[in-house]
């Protein structure tokens, strides 16, 4: 017979679009395209900033450690010089040296890191992905003129 003493609960905008995600990562192209959302491809950021990390973080202390060491005393330079060369260097500085001892293991490691560095990288540039990207509503203003009996002039017309 009497309603509740708190009356009804208000009503909340419906946001619509502007609720949902800006991005959706995890999505299968085989679902179709939701309202309100547009297909992009986009790289692997995770491969992409892992691999050029690791690649250049590694040649840089290869390219650093030869360049001061053919700097030293009694150094041979023409010895050092593979190791400013990417990814492969190293071997070929194992293989033009005979009196390589104590550092193979790090020349071997050094090139390791490279390759692997190297193959992250390029895995992150062209193994791309489709994600879902929210599009905007149009926004656009007009100038529209308006006349009535008694003034006249200019409006602005939009839509946000």
């Amino acid at each position: 017979m009497y309603g509740p003493a708190y009356g009804r609960p208000p009503r909340y905008a419906d946001y619509g679009l502007m609720c949902m995600p800006r991005v959706i990562r995890k999505w299968d192209e085989r679902q179709g395209v939701l309202p309100g959302y547009a297909p992009r491809t986009r790289y692997r950021e995770g491969l992409l900033y892992t691999g050029a990390w690791m690649f250049g973080a590694s040649y840089v202390v290869t390219a650093v450690v030869a360049a001061g060491s053919s700097v030293g005393d009694g150094a041979e330079p023409v010895a050092q010089a593979p190791l400013f060369i990417p990814v492969l260097g190293p071997f070929i500085r194992i293989e033009v040296d005979d009196e390589v001892g104590p550092e193979i293991g790090a020349l071997v490691w050094s090139s390791v890191l490279q390759a692997t560095g190297f193959g992250l990288l390029l895995g992150g540039i062209f193994a791309t992905k489709t994600v879902l990207v929210r599009t905007y509503p149009v926004r656009e203003i007009s100038l529209t003129p308006w006349v009535s009996p008694r003034v006249g002039g200019v409006g602005l017309k939009g839509r946000f």
